[in-house]
Order: C-alpha cells, then sequence, then structure tokens
C-alpha cells in the first residue's frame, strides 16, 4: 500500500449496499473474504455437531423437567425453605425454631420464604430491599425410579451416542450456510495473526487494522496518566480477599442475605482485559478508539450487577430521563412548534472517563439520600461497595497490569446508571438552581440519554451560546458540545423535522453506518430469524409509515429474507398498526409525576419537590402517632428497648425488677425525645410546603397545576397506605412480644441458669404488666384512611373491630396496588408492603411467664 495512504481511514462499498471499514492494515483481502464480512460480524457459520454439548443440554433439559414435576402444585417459596442455609451467623441449633412454623407440604396457604422467617424471627432487620439476584442453584430432584422422564432420558442419550458411533461412516454430510471458498476465506482470517478485527464504535461496520496499530492506539490511551496507572504485579488476589473481607462485614451487619453473598463472590474470577471499537465516523487519520473493559468474570460482575439493581429505579426518576426512542416521540407529540423555535443537541465529551472518582461518589451519595431515611446504612453500603468496584478496576493489557483512576468503566454493569445519575445531579445544580432564570425560561423541552440531551430553544442563538457557556463552566469536570438547526435534527436514530408545525420523525443512519440486520442464513435459531422482521417494524422510528417500510424491507432484502413469508406485513398501514399496538402492550410507559408537556418544565420541578416534602411530612406523621400510641398502651418498640443487663452472678428478683423498670422507664423517655424532634422537623416541612405551594399558585398554570395535584394525591394515597401496613405491622409485632415474655433476652449464662432451675421469678416487673388494651387498640392507628390531620387535630383514634379492620384495609391497598403501582414506582419505592409481622414462634413456659426457646442473644 502506498505510505502516502498510511494515514487515511479507507471505506470501501462492496456492493448492495454494504460497507466495509479498512483502517490502515496492507493485507490486500479477497472478494471472499469481503463477502465474508459482509455477512456481519454477528454471522454463526453453520458447525459439526458437538455431541458434548448436545449431551449437556440434554442434561439441562431434563434438569428443567424434573423441577416441573418436583414443583408442581407447591408454593413459590417452597424451594427457598427448603433449601436456603441460615444467615447472620446463625447455626441450625439457634434456629431450630424455624422447623416448627415451617409447613412445607401444606399447600393450603404458602409458607413464608426463608428470610421472612428471620425477619418476623427478628433475626435480621427488614431493611424493606431486597436485589432478588442469587446464585444458580445447582439441585437436581431426585424422582421415583422408572419415571417416565428418566425412561426419556435414556431413550434419547442412546439414540444419541448410537449418531455418534455412526458419524465416521455416514456419506451424507450437513449442508452449510458458507461455500468452500468462503470457508477458506474464514479460515484464513481467524488465523491470521497480523490483523484484529473489530466492530466500528457507531454504525456496525467491520473494521480490519493492523495489530500493531491497533495496540499502539490502546497504548497511547493507556499512556495518559491521569486515568491509568501501570500496576508492578497481579492485584486479583489482594482484590479477592479485599471484595470477600467487605461482603462478609456487611452481610454480619444483615444487610446481605446470605444468597446474595454467595452471587455477589467470585471465588475465581478472571482477568478483565481491554479492547477498542474504532471510531470511523472521526475525520482524520487512524480512527480514535472507544476503551472497553470487559469485565466478564471479573471479581466485581456481580457486584456492579448488584449496585445496577438499585440505582436503575433512581434513573427512571430523573426528570430529564428518556428511556427509548418510544419514549422520546411521546414526549414530543404535544408539542406546537413555532418558527422562532430551534432544536439543540448537546453531547458530553467522554462522559464515563470524566468522571472524578469523589466527586462522582459525592453525587450518587445525595441522589440516595432522597431515598426513604430508615435506608442509611444500606446507602452506606451501596456506597462503599462503589467505591470498591471504581477503586480496583483492573485490566490487563499485552501482559501487563492497569488500574483506571479516574471514572467509570464502559464495560461495568452499573456504568450507565451511574454517569446517568451523575449528570441528574449536574443538570440539578448548573440548570435548573444556579441557572439565570432569564435562560432556563427559553428552554421548552429537556431530555437526555445517558450523553446525548435533546433541547428545543425558545430564545436567540447569544443567549444560546451564554446558556452553553454557563454550562462548560462547572465544579463536575464535564466539557458540552453543541449543534442546532431551526428545521430539523438528528437525534439517537431518528431525523426530527417539521411538518404542519408538528414535531415529525424518521428513520435515521450515520453516513458510516451499515446494515447491521442479522444475515437469514445464518445459523441462530429459526424462531429468532423470524421474530427479527416482527421487532422491526412495530418500532415507531418514523412519521412517515411508508419511509420506513421502505428501508426495512430493503435492509431485509439485502440479507437474504424472504420477501413474501416476512416483508408482506410491512406494506400493509392496518397490519403494521395493529403490529405496533401489540407490541407497544407489552411495554407500556410508565405514567409520569408531572406534566410531561414541555412549557410546564419549571412546574415539574417543583412538583417533584412537592412530593417528596409531602413523603416526608407524611412520614413524620405517621411516627409521631405510633409513637404516641406505644406510650398510651405502655409499650416500647423493639428499636427503642434497651437491653443493658448486669453481667454478675447476682440473681436477686428485687435487683432484676428494679433494673428492668429503670431501663423501660429510660425507653419511655427515649420516645419523648423522639416524638419531640420529629414534630420540630415536621413543623419545618409544613413551612417549606406552604411555601413551595405559594410558588406553584404564582405560576399561573391552572391546568397544569390540577391535573399535577391529582396524580400526586393518588401517589400520596398509595404511600400512606403503605406507611399504615408497615406500622400496623410493627404494632401487631411489638405486641405479640409482650404477650409472649419476649420483651428482652437474658444473657446466655442467665438463661442457662434458668434452664438448671426451670423457673423463673414471677415478681419482676415488665411494661407487659402495665398493658391495659388489646392487639384491637393498637390496630386502631391504621383504622382510618383519612389524610393526616394537621396542627391542632387530635391524634387519638377511636376503636374498631381488629378483623374487620384488618380485612378492610387490606381490601383497600389492593384496591389501590393495581392502580397506582407504575406511578408510585417512579418515586423509587416498592409499592407492596414488607413481610413482617411476628411468627409462630415456639415457645416454653416457664414459672408462670412464657419465654423463647432459643438461648441467642436477639436484636431489639
Amino acid at each position: 500500500m502506498n505510505k502516502s495512504r498510511l494515514g487515511e481511514c479507507k471505506k470501501y462499498n462492496p456492493g448492495r449496499g454494504e460497507r466495509l471499514v479498512r483502517a490502515r492494515h496492507t493485507l490486500q483481502l479477497s472478494m471472499h473474504e469481503i463477502n465474508v464480512l459482509k455477512k456481519g460480524l454477528g454471522f454463526c457459520p453453520s458447525s459439526k455437531p458437538d455431541y458434548t454439548n448436545i449431551h449437556i443440554d440434554l442434561f439441562k433439559f431434563i434438569r428443567n423437567l424434573k423441577l416441573k414435576k418436583f414443583f408442581h402444585n407447591k408454593p413459590d417459596t417452597y424451594k427457598n425453605a427448603h433449601t436456603a442455609p441460615p444467615t447472620c451467623n446463625q447455626t441450625i441449633g439457634d434456629l431450630q425454631d424455624i422447623h416448627t412454623v415451617l409447613s412445607l407440604d401444606n399447600t393450603s396457604s404458602p409458607s413464608p420464604s426463608f428470610d421472612e422467617l428471620l425477619v418476623q424471627l427478628n433475626v435480621i432487620p427488614n431493611l424493606d430491599v431486597n436485589s432478588g439476584l442469587k446464585p444458580n442453584s445447582m439441585f437436581v430432584p431426585t424422582l421415583p425410579p422408572d419415571n417416565h422422564i428418566d425412561v426419556f432420558y435414556q431413550a434419547v442419550s442412546t439414540e444419541l451416542y448410537n449418531l455418534e458411533d455412526k458419524r465416521s461412516t455416514r456419506t451424507h454430510r450437513p449442508s452449510n450456510n458458507l461455500n468452500s471458498e468462503e470457508l477458506r476465506a474464514l479460515h484464513k482470517l481467524s488465523i491470521c495473526p497480523d490483523i484484529v478485527i473489530r466492530e466500528a464504535d457507531k454504525g456496525g461496520n467491520a473494521v480490519v487494522m493492523n495489530r500493531s496499530d491497533y495496540v499502539a492506539e490502546i497504548d497511547r490511551q493507556l499512556n495518559d496518566t491521569q486515568a491509568y496507572s501501570l500496576l508492578p504485579s497481579n492485584p486479583l488476589s489482594n482484590i479477592t480477599s479485599m471484595i470477600k473481607k467487605k461482603l462478609t462485614f456487611w452481610r454480619n451487619h444483615c444487610l446481605l442475605t446470605d444468597l446474595e453473598y454467595r452471587f455477589l463472590y467470585i471465588e475465581a474470577p478472571r482477568a478483565p482485559c481491554i479492547y477498542i471499537l474504532p471510531k470511523v465516523h472521526k475525520p482524520g487519520g487512524f480512527p480514535p478508539g472507544r476503551p472497553i473493559i470487559s469485565g466478564i468474570g471479573s471479581p466485581t460482575e456481580h457486584i456492579s450487577e448488584y449496585i445496577d439493581s438499585f440505582l436503575q429505579p433512581l434513573v427512571h426518576n430523573l426528570p430529564s430521563y428518556i428511556q427509548d426512542t418510544r419514549d422520546l416521540l411521546c414526549q414530543l407529540e404535544d408539542i406546537d412548534w413555532s418558527e422562532d423555535f430551534m432544536f439543540v443537541c448537546l453531547d458530553v465529551s467522554s462522559l464515563y472517563t470524566s468522571i472524578p472518582l469523589e466527586r462522582g461518589l459525592e453525587m450518587l451519595q445525595r441522589t440516595l439520600n432522597t431515598r426513604d431515611a430508615t435506608l442509611f446504612d444500606h446507602t452506606r453500603m451501596l456506597l462503599d461497595l462503589t467505591r470498591l468496584v471504581l477503586e480496583n478496576n483492573v485490566f490487563l493489557h499485552d501482559g501487563r497490569w492497569y488500574r483506571q483512576c479516574q471514572g467509570v468503566a464502559m464495560g461495568a454493569k452499573f456504568s450507565p446508571s451511574y454517569a446517568n445519575l451523575y449528570m441528574g445531579q449536574f443538570e440539578k445544580k448548573h440548570l435548573w438552581s444556579n441557572c439565570p432564570p432569564d435562560l432556563t425560561e427559553h428552554i421548552l423541552y429537556w431530555g437526555r440519554y445517558i450523553d446525548d440531551i435533546l433541547a428545543i430553544w425558545t430564545g436567540n442563538v447569544s443567549d444560546l451560546n451564554i446558556l452553553i457557556k454557563h454550562l462548560n463552566t462547572n465544579d463536575f469536570n464535564l466539557v458540552f458540545t453543541h449543534k442546532m438547526d431551526t428545521t430539523k435534527i438528528e437525534f439517537l436514530d431518528l431525523l426530527l423535522y417539521i411538518t404542519d408545525n408538528k414535531i415529525m420523525s424518521r428513520l435515521y443512519r450515520k453516513p458510516t453506518a451499515c446494515n447491521s440486520v442479522l444475515h437469514a442464513h445464518s445459523a441462530h435459531p429459526l424462531s429468532q430469524i423470524r421474530a427479527i422482521p416482527y421487532g422491526e417494524m412495530g418500532e415507531p422510528h418514523s412519521s412517515n409509515t411508508y419511509h420506513l417500510n421502505y428501508i426495512i424491507c430493503v435492509s431485509f432484502d439485502r440479507k437474504e429474507y424472504p420477501p413474501f413469508r416476512l416483508l408482506n406485513m410491512a406494506f400493509f398501514d392496518d397490519n403494521r398498526d395493529t403490529l405496533a399496538a401489540e407490541l407497544f402492550s407489552k411495554k407500556p410507559l410508565a405514567p409520569r409525576t408531572t406534566d410531561p408537556t414541555p412549557s410546564t418544565q419549571g412546574l415539574r420541578q417543583k412538583f417533584i419537590k412537592l412530593e417528596r416534602l409531602r413523603k416526608q411530612e407524611l412520614a413524620r406523621w405517621w411516627d409521631i402517632t405510633t409513637l404516641k400510641r406505644y406510650l398510651e398502651i405502655k409499650q416500647v418498640p423493639r428499636g427503642l428497648r434497651v437491653i443493658i443487663f448486669p453481667s454478675f452472678e447476682d440473681l436477686d428478683p428485687d435487683l432484676l425488677g428494679e433494673w428492668e423498670h429503670l431501663i423501660s422507664s429510660t425507653s419511655f423517655s427515649m420516645i419523648n425525645i423522639l416524638i419531640k424532634h420529629s414534630d420540630r422537623k415536621r413543623t419545618k416541612l409544613l413551612l417549606d410546603i406552604t411555601s413551595l405551594e405559594e410558588e406553584i399558585k404564582n405560576l399561573n398554570l391552572p391546568e397544569a397545576t390540577d391535573k399535577n395535584y391529582t396524580i400526586m394525591r393518588e401517589i400520596l394515597t398509595g404511600y400512606q397506605l403503605y406507611i399504615k401496613d408497615k406500622k400496623m405491622r410493627k404494632l401487631v409485632r411489638d405486641d405479640n412480644d409482650y404477650k409472649n415474655g419476649r420483651i428482652y433476652t437474658f444473657a446466655r449464662k442467665f438463661d442457662q441458669v434458668n434452664k438448671e432451675s426451670n423457673t423463673r421469678p414471677t415478681n419482676i416487673y415488665t411494661p407487659a404488666e402495665a398493658i391495659t388494651g388489646s392487639l384491637s387498640d393498637i390496630s386502631n392507628i391504621s383504622s382510618d384512611c383519612s389524610d393526616p390531620p394537621r396542627e391542632g387535630s387530635s391524634t387519638n383514634m377511636t376503636p374498631h373491630n381488629t378483623t374487620q379492620q384488618s380485612n378492610s384495609f387490606l381490601e383497600e391497598l389492593g384496591r389501590y396496588r393495581k392502580g397506582l403501582r407504575q406511578n408510585y414506582n417512579r418515586s423509587g419505592t416498592n409499592i407492596d408492603p414488607p413481610a413482617g409481622g411476628a411468627g409462630n414462634t415456639a415457645t416454653n413456659t416457664r414459672g408462670g411467664m412464657t419465654t423463647r426457646s432459643t438461648t441467642k442473644t436477639q436484636r431489639p
């Protein structure tokens, strides 16, 4: 190749609309090699039968059949309750009372899960958070001899072995989806040591590069000492031991279940590696690369997935969040365009690698602090695990180990959510708080998909430049580039344009993009091949149906899809509309809690803040009311019981009685202090709410305000139902403690002496003797469904029948769950109440008092 051409990125168009990019490589590709690459990097050639994998797949299939047979007509919690090991360092002997309440064979009512039982028995706290992550089960049920599943397995296995024995004498060869020349070309490309084939960063092109240039580009990026540092040796063993220590610490503090611990800890991790995706759409010589760290099997892979499970709901709550193309089109469909409007697209340069470590963790903490205050310890754990992942982002390249010092790896599971929340905090501070109002009032619409921002600007160009300059002057280490147009603009995979004062769209492909549809002759499952056109034709990429159908049909035709069986539906609008409606019904958009009309952007922000303040005020009111109820019935909730007891061997009953009277009085004093503290906080919240409601009223947007108030009232009603259910469960739990003599648990030595004598003093004072009400009195706190009273209102509740009240409450809660689940999920809290309440605990009667049979010290 001519030396003058070495610095160029050469684009070839080998027929039928396909594009192959060659970046500074000296190998001359033959036509057969080009044809192979044209089929796409996702193309799977046909292969000979791998009988080892076939036997493995057959075993997995038989295992699934056995599991269905074994768990048929059994409750969902059967398996967990039957197989889950104890957590929080509890031994089987310490939890022997669990077996008395575990009814695995009772199919009339589902048994609680193992973790629910631990919560009910006060072994672990109920934090209302559950990632749902657990290691893959290896359980294989044992069925009776000569069952039909084993007979089927033996018959199929025998046939497979017979086929394997006959393959050497078989005369018929299976057909291949590549001809002989293409097979030789594929083999040559796969063994060539001098080239690297990668998919382009955008567009899906196959990029062929010299290996030396590819390695040099990676080395160039790794030489940036601010972003990467060279390590002297393999750090995996140290990282693995550090992770084990951290996970053990949080498991011992009951913030991780045993299943989560076993899922998060990878005992034998593999070395992460780095590769780059060439940015062929960039002008210049050899294309720069986007670094990707492959974290599959790395020590922090599962921890990253765990963190992401809690960050994702917070991302969906961001006011500027764009979920996908369909969500964007739904947000834009009601906008009436004016001649003085303009489209503005902003892009953050290298967002993932630009986030400073400490600044990113600070912004994450601010976001997590918006959750319920009871999740304070869980927030501490998430921040600790996030720091662990960010500080140990190591990888291997060319035999050397590196550590990423700044930003987050693009290959990490939680990276998009982490970057999204970081951008959300940036917008909150620099756009909606510190930006001059005379600039933000010109923002008709502001939506963001990770680092790509679409805005509709109603002001002049000079004011827009001032806004861009203001955004680039920040302490978040972010740099913005932008483009603008008054008639059309490209955003994501759409071309947005104006027709009859409405925003229309059509499918957009970048100039460097290629046809990325999977080839019809690829050795993928036939069901997957048939589903691809079905999904493509249902996506709302375009307002112009004919234009979209033409592009899709041409793309499929070039990938050799049969035109009549799979593509006829694209030319019938009725068929396509029905198909799109069916696809949309499978993934409905969550209703937004504020008016999506862009002209009410400021109102939207205020209602988000008002909703948060209302929830905080509701929580404070219920705290005050329930604590006052505890004082009335002279009971102390578990979290406020002082459990300090004398350690000497003098077991004088009078001493113990006076001691318990003292600690009970101390607990009651603590309740009074908390009531005063919560009352002060609630008073401040009421003042903030009044001030914010005045600001909303002054905006003079009556229709949008009424709509937002209606939605917010529904959300708050569901939130109040959730709190009431939670408080009632705790009241029932604490009442059972007093009735069953489980108020305090003495030291092990004191219990051992009582076991030997089988007696307990009968004249020890406990607050249980002062109970004047019953469970019906306690549950009165949840009998009223009205809003909490304001200042000066009485908090006393009138008694109700317990059974009627509980049934009506559960029915009321069920009615709201179905209608409010999607709205309520936006607030970041699960609408389903936690599984609380006291379990049916095994008890022993000693000396006229009821005590727990376990000797393990219980948590308050």
